[in-house]
């Protein structure tokens, strides 16, 4: 099967926009479930779960460039709304991004380091 149909373990670089000027950060693609956990939590009615949702998924998205974890749940809670919100926008246009192969580099720490010209690339 094509392996573009899979989520691969490309990481994305992105900036965003803070008070003290732009700041560069790492998104990984996340599994399927993760969007649909996000999505349920949002419309659950409760405002707790509603509440945690977007840390939630900031947690699990934000890597360092080796693609490891580099920020938890009590860390994007405390994130500033327009910090957290910029994050999110990004993670929920991560297909778009794959898709075109831009800002992706491998998350294999045995490859050049280098950005790759696209996932099809990185996925050989």
């Amino acid at each position: 099967m094509d392996k573009s149909l899979f989520i691969t373990d490309e990481l994305y670089e992105t900036q965003i926009d803070t008070p003290k000027g732009k700041v560069t950060i790492w998104l990984k693609e996340l599994p399927n479930n993760a969007y649909t956990r996000f999505q349920a939590q949002m419309r659950s009615g409760d405002h707790d779960v509603i509440g945690e949702a977007m840390p939630r998924l900031v947690a699990l998205s934000v890597c360092d460039a080796d693609g490891e974890e580099s920020m938890d749940f009590e860390q994007a809670c405390r994130l500033k709304t327009s910090i957290l919100d910029q994050i999110i926008k990004h993670i929920m246009s991560l297909g778009k991004v794959a898709n075109a192969g831009k800002g992706s580099r491998s998350a294999a720490k045995s490859g050049s380091g280098t950005p790759s010209q696209s996932p099809s690339v990185a996925a050989q």
